[in-house]
C-alpha cells in the first residue's frame, strides 16, 4: 500500500506542476460532484470486495483459490481507482480550483495538501470499510490455532485501531517524508527564488531542494520509528544473541527496536541507509508468539538486506527508471510534435510499466538473496563449512511459515515484491538438501546491480546530451 500512497502523490503533484496547469479543464460547478463520485467509486469497490470475502470465509471457512484471486483483484481495482481515478479529478478541473483559491495566499505546502485531500480521503474510506475482512480473517485464524496459540492470541484491533495502524504505518510513512520536501520546495519557491530573479532563483531553488531530499531521506529513519511506535528491545539473552548474529553478518546499525503492534503484526524490517540512522525491527507479534531460533532466522533475513545493501540499489532504480522514462518519453512526443503535457503522461505511463515489471523482479530476487543468508546464519553452532544446512533450511523454512501463520497469508498466495511463502519455502529446503551455498542467489544479484549501474549512467548520460543540444 506503501507503493500506492506514493504513486497517488506523484501522480496528483505532476499534474499540478505550472508546466501542467495550462492543459487542465478549468474550475467549473461539477468539480465537487466529481469528488463524490469519486470517493463513492472507491467506497463501493472497497465496500464489495470486503463483503464478498467475509462471506466466503464465513460460509466455507477460508477463501478458496477462486475467492481468493477474485479477492486480490478487486483489491488491484481500488488502488488502480485510487490513482487514476485521482488524476481524473485533479485533470478535470479540481487542480485548477485549487491552485487557483489557495496559490495566491503563499503558505508552503497549502495548495499540495489541499490537492491530495480526496485522495487520502479515499484511502481512509477504503480501509474503514475493509477492516471486516481483515476482522474475519484474524478470527479463522483463532478458530485454527492449536491450544496453546490460542491461549497466547490477542483479539484484533477495533475498527480505530485498524485505521490507525494503517494511516501510521502506510500513509505518514510516505507523507511525512514527502511533506518535509515540498515544504522545503515551496518555501524556496515562495520566498526566495523570487527575490533572486533569474537564474540565480533557479539553481538556489534547485540546489536546496536537492539538499533538502538528501537531508530528510538520510534522517527520515529517526522520525519513522516515533511514527509507528518503537521501543528499545531490552538487554537479555535474545539481544545478545542477536547483536552477536549482527557481528557475524558483519551488520552495522544504531539500535534494535520492538515495533510496538499490540501482538498483532508479525513482521521485521530495516530502516535507514547508513549505520548512523540504520534501526532494526522486530514487531511484538515475533517476539511473543515465535520461538529464539526462528527470531534470529528472520532477524538474519533482514541483516541480509542491509549487507547486500538492497535499499541502496532499490534506490539507484527509482533514479535510473525516472531519468530513463524521461528521456524516452520527451524523444518520444518531440518526434510526434506532442506538447510536454503529452511528454508527461507518457513519462508516468512508462514509469508504471517498468515498475510494475522490472521492480518487482528485482526485489523478489533481492528477497531470495536475503532468505537464503537468513538460512545460511541459522546453521547450527558450529558450523563452518559456509554452505546452507538441512538444519538451517528447515528452521528458516519454518520461521517463513510461521509468519505466515501468524498473519494469515494463504502459503501460495504470491506477492509482487516478495513471491509466495511456498515457493521460497521450496527453494531454502532444496538448496538445504544439496548443501548448497549462497553464490546462485549472490551471482544473480551481482548481474542486477551491475544492470542498474549501467542503466544509471546511461539514464544520466542521454539526460545530459537532451539539455546540452
Amino acid at each position: 500500500m506503501q507503493i500506492v500512497v506514493l504513486l497517488g502523490f506523484v501522480v496528483s503533484l505532476t499534474l499540478i506542476e505550472p508546466e501542467m496547469l495550462d492543459h487542465l479543464a478549468a474550475p467549473s460547478w461539477w468539480v465537487v460532484p466529481a469528488i463524490g463520485t469519486y470517493l463513492a467509486v472507491g467506497s463501493a469497490l472497497a465496500a464489495f470486495n470486503a463483503s464478498v470475502s467475509v462471506r466466503e470465509i464465513r460460509r466455507g471457512g477460508w477463501l478458496c483459490a477462486s475467492a481468493a484471486r477474485r479477492h486480490g483483484i478487486l483489491v488491484a481495482a481500488f488502488r488502480c481507482w485510487l490513482v487514476l481515478g485521482m488524476a481524473g479529478l485533479v485533470a478535470a478541473g479540481y487542480g485548477q480550483c485549487v491552485v487557483a483559491g489557495l496559490l495566491p495566499f503563499r503558505i508552503p505546502l497549502l495548495a499540495k495538501a489541499a490537492v491530495l485531500a480526496p485522495f487520502i480521503l479515499a484511502v481512509l474510506i477504503g480501509w474503514l470499510l475493509d477492516y471486516p475482512y481483515h476482522l474475519a480473517v484474524r478470527e479463522r485464524l483463532a478458530l485454527l490455532a492449536d491450544d496453546d496459540t490460542a491461549a497466547e492470541a490477542r483479539p484484533y484491533w477495533t475498527r480505530r485501531e485498524h485505521v490507525s495502524y494503517n494511516v501510521r504505518h502506510h500513509l505518514l510513512f510516505i507523507a511525512v517524508p514527502v511533506g518535509l520536501i515540498l515544504l522545503c520546495a515551496d518555501a524556496l519557491e515562495m520566498y526566495v527564488a523570487g527575490a533572486l530573479g533569474e537564474p540565480a532563483g533557479s539553481v538556489v531553488q534547485f540546489a536546496g531542494t536537492l539538499t533538502a531530499a538528501a537531508g530528510v531521506f538520510l534522517v527520515a529513519p529517526a522520525i519513522i520509528i516515533r511514527i509507528w511506535r518503537t521501543g528499545r528491545l531490552a538487554p537479555g539473552a535474545l539481544r545478545t544473541n542477536l547483536e552477536a548474529m549482527c557481528e557475524r553478518l558483519k551488520l552495522r546499525y544504531r539500535d534494535i527496536l520492538v515495533w510496538r503492534t499490540g501482538g498483532i503484526v508479525a513482521n521485521a524490517g530495516v530502516l535507514g541507509l547508513t549505520a548512523r540512522w540504520r534501526y532494526i525491527l522486530i514487531s511484538d507479534g515475533i517476539l511473543e508468539k515465535m520461538d529464539p531460533p526462528h527470531i534470529k532466522a528472520i532477524f538474519a533475513h533482514e541483516g541480509g538486506h542491509v549487507v547486500s545493501h538492497h535499499i541502496f540499489y532499490s534506490a539507484i532504480f527509482a533514479i535510473g527508471s525516472i531519468l530513463l522514462c524521461g528521456s524516452a518519453a520527451e524523444v518520444s512526443t518531440a518526434a510526434l510534435g506532442w506538447d510536454i503535457f503529452d511528454s508527461t503522461l507518457m513519462t508516468l505511463a512508462l514509469l508504471a510499466g517498468v515498475w510494475a515489471f522490472a521492480f518487482g523482479y528485482i526485489s523478489r530476487r533481492f528477497e531470495r538473496q536475503s532468505d537464503v543468508a537468513g538460512a545460511w546464519a541459522s546453521a547450527p553452532p558450529g558450523d563452518g563449512s559456509g554452505r546452507i544446512t538441512p538444519e538451517g533450511a528447515a528452521v528458516f523454512a519454518r520461521a517463513l511459515e510461521r509468519i505466515a501463520e501468524l498473519n494469515g497469508i494463504p502459503p501460495r498466495q504470491h506477492n509482487w515484491r516478495h513471491g509466495s511463502i511456498a515457493a521460497r519455502v521450496s527453494y531454502v529446503l532444496w538448496l538445504g538438501s544439496i548443501a548448497g551455498t549462497r553464490d546462485a542467489a549472490d551471482r544473480t544479484v551481482r548481474r542486477i546491480k551491475l544492470a542498474l549501474w549501467l542503466t544509471l549512467a546511461a539514464a544520466i548520460g542521454i539526460t545530459a546530451l537532451q539539455y546540452s543540444v
